[in-house]
C-alpha cells in the first residue's frame, strides 16, 4: 500500500469501528433488533475493509504473514462454525451468521493495517467512551435532573454490566497511553499526561457509579499493572528488605481478600444468583463433558435445567435466586458447557498465546501497544469470569481487534512471499464478503419490516397484520424473537392452532418463562387442560418465586370446581415469599384470598346438602 492508501484505508476502518461502537443507529430500532442495524452496517463496512486489503496485497505483491495466533484463531472459527451448522441441522439463523462473519472481518480489516495507526484505535476506544457516557447523561438521567443518578447511565448498552465493562476497556486503553507518555520529557506530554489523568479519574468515578463488581475487578487489574511499570515500582520493591516484602506482600493479600468479600456481600443475592447459574451450567457440563452441547446452545438448554435443578433441589433459597437467564455469566463455563473441554482447551491455548507473545519490534511505541492490547483482553477475560462480555458486539469487537495487534506484532510468523498464496488466501474472504450481501439484502427488508411492525401492531389485532408478519417469515423463521412475537399476535387473533406452532418452535430455540405461560394460556383456550396445566408447571419449575403460572392453575381448578386442590393450592400460594412486589402480585394476592374463601364456602356447603 502506499501512503495515500494506508491513510484512506485507515480512515474508512475507524469510521466503521466508530460507528459499532457509537450509541446511535442510522435508522431507529426496537431494543430486541438494535444490535441488528449496527451488526448489518459493520458487516458490510469491514468485509470491504477486509477484501481491499487483500486486492491491495495482491496488487502490489506484498506477502501474507501468518502468525501462530492467526492459525489457531482460523482452526478455531472453523471447527466452532462447524460443530454450529451440524447440531443445528444446517439451520440458518442471519444474526448468528452475520455476527460471527463480523468478527472475521474485524480481525482482517486490523491484520491488514499498518502498524503505524494502531495507536489511534486505542485511542478511538475513550472517545467513544466519553460519547457513551455523554448520551447517557442527556436520554438516561435528563441532564442529571433530581430522582436520575449517575447509575442510571447505561449508554447504549441493555444495562450497566457491559457499560461498565466498556468503561473498564477504556480505562486500561487511557493508562497504557499515560505509561507510554512518562517516558516523554517535552511540555506537551506533560499536559497530555494531566489531560490522562483526569479522564482516568473521570472514567474511575463513572464505574465506580454503575455498581458492577466484575468491571471494577477487571478495571483493577490492568490499573495495577500499569501503575506497577508507571512509577518502577518493581526496582523499588526489589530494594526493600526481605522482611518488609513479606509483610507487604500479605497486607496486599489480606486488603485483596476483604475487597473480594465485600463485593460479595455488597450485593448478595446476585453474587448468589451466579452460584445457582454455575451450579446448573456444571450439571450441564456432566451431560456432554468432552464435545459440549452445542454452539449457541446454552440458551436453548438453560432454562429447562434450571427447572429440573430445581425440581430436584427443593432449596426455598435457590427459589428466591432462580430468575429468567440466558447468560452462564462465567465465558469459560459456557465454552465448556457448548464446545465441551476439547473447545476449552483450545479456547485457553489462544487466550494463552496471546498473553505470551512477545513484540517483533522492540520500540517502545510497538511494546506499548502490545501491552495496552493485553491489558484489554485481560480486562475482557476478568470481566467474563462473572458476566458475559461475549454477548455484547461492541466487546467482542474491541477485543477481536486487540487480538489482530497482538498477533500483528508477534515474533513467530511464517511468510509467503508467493502471490498465489495470496491469491488463495483472499479468495475465501471475497467469497465469504460476497455472500454476507447477498443474505443481508435478503434478510435487512425483512428486519426493517418486522421492526416497523413491532411499533404499528397493537390490539385489537387485524388479518392484515397478519399478512404483514406471514410475508417475513420465510427469513425470520430461525429467530426465537420473532417466532414469539408472531405467536403471540396469533393468539390474540384467537387462531390459536396456528399460535402453537410458531411458539413452540421459539421456545424450543428459547425456552422461557413467559412462553410457558403462553402455551399454557394457548391450551387452555383450546380446551386442552391437562396440557395447559403442565406448560404452567414447568413455569412455575423454572422460576419458583413467580406468581402467574401457579395463579393461572388456580384459576383452571376454580373454574372446574375443584374446591379441594383451590383450597390447598391457594394455602401454598399465600404462604409463598414475594421477591418482587407489585400491583399485579397484589391484586392476584387478592384474588386468591376470594378464590379460597369462596372455595371453603362451597365445600361447606356441599357438607351441608350431602344427604344425613
Amino acid at each position: 500500500m502506499n501512503v495515500t492508501h494506508e491513510k484512506l484505508y485507515a480512515i474508512f476502518l475507524f469510521t466503521i469501528t466508530t460507528y459499532i461502537f457509537l450509541p446511535y443507529n442510522f435508522q431507529q430500532w426496537n431494543s430486541v433488533l438494535f444490535n441488528f442495524g449496527t451488526i448489518s452496517i459493520g458487516l458490510i463496512g469491514f468485509g470491504t475493509t477486509a477484501s481491499i486489503s487483500f486486492l491491495i496485497r495482491l496488487s502490489h505483491n506484498n506477502p501474507v504473514r501468518f502468525t501462530l495466533i492467526d492459525l489457531t484463531l482460523g482452526i478455531y472459527f472453523i471447527l466452532q462454525k462447524g460443530y454450529y451448522l451440524v447440531l443445528n441441522e444446517f439451520s440458518f439463523e442471519y444474526l448468528f451468521f452475520a455476527e460471527n462473519v463480523l468478527l472475521c472481518f474485524i480481525y482482517l480489516s486490523y491484520r491488514g493495517l499498518n502498524q503505524k495507526y494502531f495507536s489511534s484505535f486505542l485511542y478511538i476506544i475513550p472517545i467513544c467512551a466519553f460519547i457513551q457516557i455523554a448520551y447517557g447523561i442527556v436520554h438516561q438521567t435528563h441532564l442529571l435532573a433530581p430522582g436520575f443518578q449517575v447509575s442510571k447511565i447505561t449508554g447504549s448498552f441493555i444495562n450497566q454490566g457491559p457499560f461498565a465493562c466498556f468503561i473498564a476497556i477504556a480505562i486500561t486503553s487511557v493508562l497504557g497511553s499515560l505509561n507510554y507518555t512518562n517516558s516523554q520529557s517535552s511540555i506537551n506530554s506533560k499536559v497530555f499526561k494531566v489531560i490522562i489523568a483526569s479522564t482516568l479519574i473521570f472514567f474511575w468515578i463513572i464505574l465506580l457509579n454503575t455498581f458492577s463488581r466484575a468491571a471494577v475487578l477487571a478495571a483493577s487489574l490492568p490499573t495495577a499493572y500499569f501503575l506497577f511499570i508507571l512509577f518502577g515500582i518493581k526496582k523499588k520493591f526489589k530494594r526493600v528488605k526481605r522482611f518488609y516484602r513479606i509483610f507487604i506482600l500479605g497486607l496486599i493479600i489480606i486488603l485483596g481478600t476483604s475487597a473480594l468479600l465485600s463485593m460479595y456481600y455488597s450485593k448478595k443475592p446476585s453474587a448468589d444468583g451466579r452460584l445457582l447459574i454455575w451450579e446448573v451450567t456444571m450439571k450441564m457440563i456432566q451431560e456432554k463433558p468432552i464435545l459440549g452441547h452445542g454452539v449457541n446452545h446454552f440458551e436453548k438448554e438453560y432454562m429447562n435445567q434450571q427447572a429440573s435443578f430445581l425440581k430436584t433441589n427443593q432449596n426455598k433459597n435457590y427459589y428466591m435466586l432462580a430468575g429468567e437467564n440466558n447468560y452462564a455469566f462465567n465465558e469459560l463455563l459456557r465454552v465448556l458447557q457448548e464446545q465441551g473441554i476439547i473447545g476449552l482447551l483450545l479456547f485457553l491455548l489462544i487466550f494463552l498465546l496471546i498473553i505470551l507473545s512477545k513484540s517483533q519490534h522492540q520500540g517502545s511505541k510497538s511494546i506499548n501497544e502490545t501491552l495496552i492490547s493485553k491489558g484489554i483482553i485481560i480486562t475482557v477475560f476478568t470481566f467474563g469470569l462473572f458476566s458475559y462480555p461475549w454477548e455484547v458486539i461492541e466487546i467482542k469487537s474491541i477485543a477481536i481487534a486487540c487480538v489482530a495487534i497482538i498477533a500483528s506484532y508477534s515474533k513467530t510468523h511464517i511468510d509467503s512471499s508467493s502471490k498465489f498464496h495470496t491469491f488463495l488466501s483472499a479468495i475465501p474472504v471475497i467469497v465469504l464478503f460476497a455472500f454476507s450481501i447477498l443474505r443481508t439484502v435478503d434478510n435487512y427488508p425483512s428486519f426493517v419490516k418486522w421492526n416497523n411492525n413491532l411499533a404499528s401492531i397493537k390490539p385489537p389485532v387485524t388479518q392484515n397484520d397478519i399478512k404483514k408478519l406471514n410475508n417475513i417469515y420465510p427469513e425470520l423463521e430461525n429467530n426465537s424473537y420473532f417466532l414469539a412475537f408472531y405467536g403471540q399476535i396469533l393468539s390474540e387473533a384467537k387462531m390459536f392452532s396456528e399460535a402453537l406452532i410458531y411458539l413452540s418452535r421459539s421456545n424450543l430455540i428459547d425456552p422461557a418463562y413467559y412462553k410457558e405461560v403462553a402455551l399454557g394460556k394457548i391450551y387452555q383456550n383450546m380446551g386442552q387442560k391437562s396440557s395447559a396445566e403442565e406448560h404452567w408447571m414447568k413455569a412455575s419449575e423454572m422460576i419458583p418465586s413467580k406468581f402467574e403460572a401457579p395463579y393461572l392453575i388456580l384459576q383452571m381448578y376454580y373454574l372446574n370446581h375443584n374446591y379441594e386442590m383451590v383450597e390447598k393450592l391457594a394455602s401454598e400460594l399465600l404462604q409463598k415469599e414475594i421477591k418482587v412486589y407489585s400491583v399485579e402480585v397484589y391484586e392476584m394476592i387478592e384474588d386468591i384470598k376470594d378464590m379460597r374463601l369462596d372455595a371453603k364456602n362451597q365445600k361447606n356447603q356441599q357438607y351441608l346438602d350431602y344427604p344425613k
